[in-house]
């Protein structure tokens, strides 16, 4: 979920910023501010508003792609924005068509994507 503040109902009793566990929310001059580089998108800031001056700006699914464990463990690339149902059917179809045909023998998925560097968007 994508947070937005309606500033006319934050009283910034800090709330929100408590239930942030990214410290993505601050309180300036009584008011929540989110910080966007910061922000996970995972919304529990939402229910944590006492007086519901936090909704849901957009709400769909993040993507990570390309990680992996054992003994070459690398950590997976988020791709940027939120998607909806429809979309991370296609994006997950792509991908699996994508190691199908660029397939070798004991080539992971992982290693496939960081050597084409895939763009943080598909």
């Amino acid at each position: 979920m994508r947070p937005r503040i309606k500033a006319s109902l934050c009283t910034g009793c800090g709330l929100c910023a408590d239930a942030c566990r990214e410290g993505a929310i601050s309180i300036v001059d009584d008011k929540a501010i989110i910080s966007p580089d910061k922000c996970l998108l995972c919304g529990e800031c939402i229910p944590a508003c006492p007086e519901e001056a936090i909704t849901s700006h957009e709400q769909g699914y993040r993507i990570v792609v390309g990680g992996r464990l054992g003994r070459h463990p690398r950590l997976a690339r988020e791709l940027k924005g939120l998607y909806s149902l429809e979309q991370a059917k296609l994006i997950l179809w792509r991908l699996m068509h994508m190691h199908q045909t660029a397939f070798d023998q004991g080539v992971r998925l992982s290693s496939l994507i960081f050597q084409l560097r895939l763009p943080t968007t598909i």
